[in-house]
């Protein structure tokens, strides 16, 4: 048991090098975050807002939310949690 223990210690002390190493390496990109922020998308973006069709599905959205809300306050009262 004691030699496995001693060779599990030899194993890590041979990889921690490696792994500090690589630290400085790694990068994170979100690459839809760093394309939605680029001023091409927000232009269409923008435009898309502005379209009528977009603008009546989001008061539709709103209301039904609205509507949902209130549904739940009901029931909340009806039969508490």
């Amino acid at each position: 048991m004691k030699v496995v223990s001693k060779l599990m210690v030899l194993v890590a002390c041979t990889m921690l090098p490696l792994l500090a190493s690589a630290q400085g390496r790694i990068a994170v990109v979100n690459l839809e975050e760093a394309i939605l922020q680029t001023d091409f998308a927000q232009q269409r973006l923008a435009e898309f807002e502005e379209n009528e069709d977009f603008k009546a599905d989001r008061e539709e959205f709103e209301s039904l939310r609205t509507e949902l809300e209130n549904w739940r306050r009901i029931f909340s009262v009806i039969r508490p949690q």
